[in-house]
């Protein structure tokens, strides 16, 4: 009797343990697996975003930086050199992870690198990128995109958003910040009926402007606080003398320590003025 009971204890034990033991082997290979599309989409990512800031109008400042989270966005951006010493400024996000989102980051990019050579308006070229986009299968992804034309000689910028925000402006003659309202025309790669819209601001000397993706502002500590645009504004005016790098390094750090560098999606900002102070 003794004897049938813990052998059949042992089975059951063993049974276990073997279910045990295969689980484990399956959770592992799935996490090498996912490692594994993780890296390629990262590899994507960065191979798509430019390297440094070669040919950018002398008299133009300009800092940027990419966080990516973990399990890797979609967040993108890029910076051209376009004729009569005008600067282009792109950023954007797209809806998912992983690779499948990396993959429509790089096609956006590649095609935002066409189309701002070819067109003067923003909102031509956020047009463009829509229609081809359209025309592709995503699955009902899209992406939130601005596209900023900065002209130096006329002290302007011409922006145009497809869902993207917000913009903020450091005036230095007022040492105050403006939220530039943006138009909220649907994101890039949803219908071919939209028709962007273009504002316009004009910069003054000392001026910072910044643009950013969510993942900044919604970036979470511990206890499920975000980070916030009042945060990033705080920070801005408490380094609005400082160059773009300064103000940029700054609230870099202030989202490592709130955060604890943990960052469950990617974060990218993008800070410029016409002259660099110091």
């Amino acid at each position: 009797m003794f004897t049938a009971i813990f052998l059949f204890l042992f089975i059951i034990g063993f049974v276990y343990i073997s279910f045990t033991l295969f689980r484990i082997v399956k959770e592992s290979r799935t996490r090498q697996l996912l490692e594994k599309e993780l890296d390629i989409a990262r590899t994507i990512q960065k191979s798509f975003l430019p390297e440094d800031t070669k040919g950018i109008p002398t008299a133009v400042a300009v800092a940027s930086f990419m966080q990516p989270a973990r399990f890797v966005g979609g967040d993108l951006y890029d910076i051209v050199s376009l004729d009569d010493g005008k600067l282009g400024v792109f950023i954007g996000d797209v809806s998912g992870k992983g690779v499948p989102a990396s993959l429509i980051m790089a096609q956006a990019i590649a095609l935002f690198r066409v189309f701002s050579h070819q067109h003067l308006q923003c909102s031509s070229v956020l047009s463009r990128l829509n229609k081809e986009l359209c025309g592709q299968k995503f699955a009902g992804r899209f992406i939130t995109s601005l596209y900023m034309i900065v002209d130096n000689q006329k002290r302007k910028i011409k922006v145009s958003s497809a869902g993207h925000g917000p913009l903020l402006i450091y005036k230095k003659r007022e040492s105050k910040i403006h939220e530039v309202n943006l138009s909220t025309e649907l994101p890039l790669g949803i219908t071919e009926e939209v028709e962007y819209k273009e504002i316009e601001a004009d910069l003054e000397e000392g001026d910072r402007v910044i643009i950013f993706t969510d993942g900044l502002p919604e970036a979470r500590n511990k206890r499920g606080e975000e980070f916030g645009i009042a945060k990033i504004r705080q920070i801005i005016l408490e380094n609005a003398e400082f160059n773009p790098q300064k103000i940029l390094e700054s609230i870099k750090e202030e989202l490592s320590k709130f955060s604890n560098s943990s960052q469950h999606d990617d974060s990218t900002l993008i800070v410029f003025s016409l002259w660099e102070q110091r």
